[in-house]
Order: C-alpha cells, then structure tokens, then sequence
C-alpha cells in the first residue's frame, strides 16, 4: 500500500520467502522507479540488522533508465 518515506508518499511492496523475509520495496507511483529498499541481514554472533538502500538520480542509458545515485545505511 500507500506509505510516505521523507515526505514522499511511495508504493510499498513486502517480498519473503518461507524461510525469511525479502524486506520492503517502495516504488515512485508516477515513474514506476525503484526509490527504496529496507532489509534485514544477518550480522554474525550480534543477530539480525536493518539496512536501506536509496536510489536517486536517475537516468536514461541506451534507452535503460537506471539510478546513478545508490546510499546504503546500515547501524554498523
């Protein structure tokens, strides 16, 4: 459903396997980009951590359109 990261309002799609959870996708409603991922991985003995990937600055190559700009933010 509908959720606002940041004050943009984004289409947010829950992935999981039986075993574990695929994390958070969340989609730009206009374009169809992928803005935003949450996940949770495995940290070693200290357990389980979230980390966010934010994709910006998008652009057309050969006719793809890609994110040039990716942020990975994770507690470690």
């Amino acid at each position: 459903g509908e959720r606002t990261v940041d004050g943009r309002t984004l289409l947010a799609v829950e992935f999981a396997a039986v075993a574990a959870s695929g994390g958070v996708h969340y989609f730009d409603p206009e374009t169809g980009h992928l803005m935003r991922v949450e996940s949770v991985v495995a940290a070693g003995n200290t357990g389980m951590m979230q980390v966010v990937m934010e994709m910006s600055d998008f652009r057309a190559v050969d006719g793809v359109i890609m994110p040039f700009r990716n942020v990975v933010t994770n507690p470690a």
